[in-house]
């Protein structure tokens, strides 16, 4: 599979071909959070929702149920008994940017939000300080790095790994300044799923509202 150091190439048209008929999509994930010593700080489930009007929704299955609705407008948090953030800018919710702009190919909100490259992975030219998963399997995953614009947004490198033959997005590793580190990995994903505007449509309350479940 063609890889260049740059958008707009053969390698970006051939993902837009293998996500242009993936235009809903719902995914189950886990998500790590490792500090810089490797050691693991926090791990939970959740779920990930994703439909052709590019509304994207992530909830975690953990005791606060907060769920995270994106739009192209911005970022709405619920946290159930506590106040909604709303219309936070892409720009500085940048995982969410990320996930949002990848499972529509939104080529322009790549581009707008990030400097994009894809990493070489061959044993010899993989960086592996970020990701060490990258050179466990280095022929079988397509690595897109993304470095967003806005360092405000406290993300120094988002990792998207994909699989090569028709890229489907496997796993995210998100790394901050401090050398943190956040991984989703992908258990299932299921694409072209049946979504209706109501099961996907993020509350409506006027800021400063509790929102309930």
């Amino acid at each position: 599979m063609p890889r260049t150091g740059h958008c707009g190439d053969v390698w970006w048209e051939r993902l837009a071909d293998c996500l242009a008929t993936k235009r809903s999509v719902s995914a189950d994930f886990i998500q790590e959070t490792i500090d810089p010593s490797g050691t693991l700080i926090r791990r939970n489930q959740g779920e990930l929702l994703g439909t052709p009007s590019g509304l994207l929704r992530i909830r975690w299955q953990h005791p606060a149920g907060q769920a995270l609705y994106v739009n192209k407008q911005g970022v709405q948090l619920v946290r159930p008994g506590g106040p909604a953030r709303v219309h936070v800018s892409l720009a500085r919710e940048p995982l969410a940017a990320a996930v949002l702009a990848i499972l529509n190919f939104n080529a322009e909100a790549l581009r707008t939000h990030f400097d994009v490259r894809v990493v070489p992975t061959t044993p010899d030219a993989a960086d592996t300080s970020i990701a060490p998963e990258v050179s466990e399997m280095p022929n079988a995953l397509t690595v897109v790095s993304l470095v967003p614009r806005m360092r405000a947004a406290g993300v120094s490198e988002i990792l998207l790994l994909l699989e090569p033959a028709c890229p489907s997005l496997r796993r995210i590793v998100v790394l901050d300044y401090t050398g943190t580190a956040i991984r989703m990995t992908f258990t299932r994903m299921t694409f072209n799923v049946p979504t209706t505007a109501r099961s996907f449509q993020a509350p409506q309350q006027p800021k400063g509202r509790i929102i309930r479940p």
